[in-house]
């Protein structure tokens, strides 16, 4: 299917892409390629953590195990995974629906809800990439080594101080940090494409349009979560 492209594609190619998707907006032409993104998406997230895991150490009297090799780990990859494929969700929804909704003030066309959704649902092919750098990144940070006790009965504290004096100065955890921003940008300006193309409003207007509706979206996300 030519949708199983787009992901790929919308990284390079957006303005082209999301002309194409745009022209015939319907579900059968862009959900297949939508359902890849969350795929890959939720693949480059267990990569993340797994690579994380295993710079992990849980030191006893006997041994030295890494956090990667133990169930514990097993347990919370799956609910790590189920609490971001819930985030992921409801970042999408609340995004693309104030995407729309936010558009409409500056433009008298009205595009389709259902495809709408689901288009604007490929801006998070930039989350895939920055998936596949984070996994690269965390792979060179240093080992960090915690008391098994510590680890199991220790507070949130503790276990971040821990982390600070192994990880806090490497350049590392820097770029990540910047790294969020940037794609962050990335997603937005994506999200200011659909909606100049869609809409047919000016890409300023639209890159206003997808700050506030991105701004909004988080305050929403931020207070469901809580």
């Amino acid at each position: 299917m030519r949708s199983l492209t787009y992901p790929f594609k919308v990284i390079i190619f957006p303005f082209r892409v999301f002309r194409e998707m745009t022209s015939s907006p319907s579900l059968s032409n862009v959900l297949p390629g939508f359902l890849l993104v969350v795929a890959l998406q939720l693949l480059t997230l267990a990569a993340t953590l797994c690579v994380r895991a295993s710079r992990i150490f849980l030191d006893s009297e006997a041994q030295s195990t890494s956090l990667l090799a133990s169930d514990l780990f097993r347990i919370n990859l799956l609910s790590g995974l189920l609490r971001s494929s819930s985030s992921l969700l409801l970042s999408w929804v609340t995004y693309a629906a104030l995407l729309l909704l936010i558009a409409r003030v500056f433009s008298q066309k009205r595009t389709p809800w259902n495809p709408f959704l689901i288009i604007v649902g490929y801006t998070f092919s930039v989350l895939v990439v920055s998936g596949v750098i984070t996994t690269l990144l965390v792979s060179l940070l240093p080992e960090v080594h915690f008391d098994a006790a510590v680890w199991s009965s220790g507070t949130s504290e503790e276990i971040a101080k821990v982390y600070d004096a192994a990880w806090g100065s490497t350049l590392v955890l820097h770029a990540l940090n910047y790294l969020g921003l940037v794609f962050m940008f990335w997603l937005v300006m994506l999200g200011a494409i659909v909606v100049s193309v869609a809409n047919e409003i000016k890409l300023l207007t639209a890159i206003m349009v997808s700050f506030t509706a991105y701004f909004l979206s988080a305050l929403i996300t931020a207070f469901l979560s809580v």
